[in-house]
């Protein structure tokens, strides 16, 4: 008897196609894995930069920036770095390309009514939601404005203030947008149009029906002379002034933060408009002058006249002098920008104030950054009382915008 060795062709191709059939199923299963993988590491990825619109919208923030975001590229797909908010009511949209047709329909299952992701829609038609996934898409991932758990720094990067759109942010040593202050907005929509916060920087946008900031923040406001804001303060003997402005060599005595009362008490930062006169305190003024350093016209000076730090002066962090004789209780003028105020007389300055902090021990008193008033004019904004303080002499204010 012959024994019989190996397998028949006929058995061969049925294990052969056994195989192949597996093989079929094991490569669908994996690729079906791999798309809902690509689906989560979207949605992931768009709700991490959801929370930080959604906290930029609730900071008040008049542009809304992706910027921190510098890696746009994921396995499903690429993101846009514009926040998409034209056309859409207390939305907005986050814009995704190259979705391959299996990835959307994962991410078109996965919406209910509890998901942060309302829905997918195409750019024209923000508020029409998708139903259909082609081959390779193109789409806004919808949230609401309210997400949950959005980040609290909202950073992103700078040169300047001025490339901070929010009045309430400036620029840190890290080139980074930091917020100083929470701007007001209303709960619900019931309180919109009656007062959008206290904020003299928000307006009521009849369009969308939500409050808007409205403030254009600029790096500098420019006086030639003529124009001084009021800023309503009385400065008593404790308190310190930190401005960073530039003046006009030869325009006379002028005064970038100052008052004066009788017997020449005086507070505030001025000059005798010659270059390296400079004197600030809290007592007679003329006797804080000092010459012992060098500017001109397009020098940007950052002086410091603070009774916490015994009354020095400095200048672009070099102490020009220490001040021994200070004032005594409370000056009765108001504390002008752009002018020492002696009652009747007003001594003006020619040159640029980029902002001015004032401060009483630790506290900040007040501290104002230049801006575009929601009218259009050039105006400090007081961060500290969140008021608009606009011109107040003649002539108007130019900025780095004209």
């Amino acid at each position: 008897m012959v024994s019989q060795r190996g397998r028949s062709m006929v058995e061969m191709l049925g294990v052969l196609a056994v195989i192949g059939v597996l093989s079929v199923i094991g490569f669908s299963a994996f690729s079906s894995v791999m798309d809902r993988f690509r689906a989560n590491d979207l949605l992931e990825e768009a709700s991490a930069r959801a929370m930080r619109v959604s906290e930029q919208i609730k900071k008040g923030r008049k542009t809304l920036s992706l910027g921190k975001f510098l890696d746009n590229e994921t396995l499903g797909g690429t993101f846009s770095k514009k926040v998409f908010t034209d056309g859409l009511h207390q939305q907005f949209g986050i814009q995704v390309s190259g979705v391959k047709k299996s990835v959307c329909k994962n991410l078109l299952n996965s919406i209910t009514d509890t998901t942060p992701l309302r829905r997918l829609s195409l750019s024209n038609l923000p508020r029409v939601p998708l139903t259909e996934c082609g081959d390779d898409n193109t789409f806004l991932m919808i949230y609401n404005t309210g997400i949950k758990g959005g980040e609290k720094d909202t950073l992103y990067r700078c040169e300047s203030d001025a490339d901070c759109s929010t009045v309430c942010a400036s620029c840190n040593e890290n080139n980074l947008c930091v917020n100083e202050c929470e701007i007001p907005v209303p709960d619900s929509l019931a309180s919109y149009g009656e007062e959008c916060g206290t904020n003299e920087c928000m307006v009521y946008d009849e369009e969308t029906q939500t409050c808007k900031m409205a403030c254009e923040r600029v790096e500098y406001l420019e006086s030639g002379g003529g124009p001084y804001i009021d800023t309503g303060l009385h400065p008593t003997d404790t308190w310190g002034y930190k401005i960073k402005n530039t003046y006009k060599v030869g325009g006379g005595e002028q005064c970038a933060i100052g008052c004066m009362d009788s017997g020449n008490r005086f507070v505030g930062v001025y000059t005798s408009g010659r270059a390296g006169q400079l004197s600030g305190g809290w007592g007679s003024y003329v006797n804080y002058l000092t010459n012992t350093f060098d500017w001109n016209n397009d020098t940007v000076l950052e002086v410091e006249t603070n009774y916490k730090n015994n009354r020095k002066i400095t200048v672009n962090n070099q102490v020009l002098k220490d001040l021994t004789e200070k004032i005594s209780g409370t000056i009765k003028n108001n504390l002008y920008l752009f002018a020492r105020n002696y009652g009747g007389t007003i001594t003006r300055m020619f040159g640029k104030i980029y902002y001015a902090e004032i401060t009483n021990g630790n506290d900040t008193v007040a501290y104002f950054i230049p801006v575009i008033s929601p009218d259009g004019d050039p105006c400090m904004f007081d961060k500290v009382s969140q008021k608009l303080f606009c011109n107040e002499g003649t002539g108007t204010f130019k900025t780095n915008k004209d």
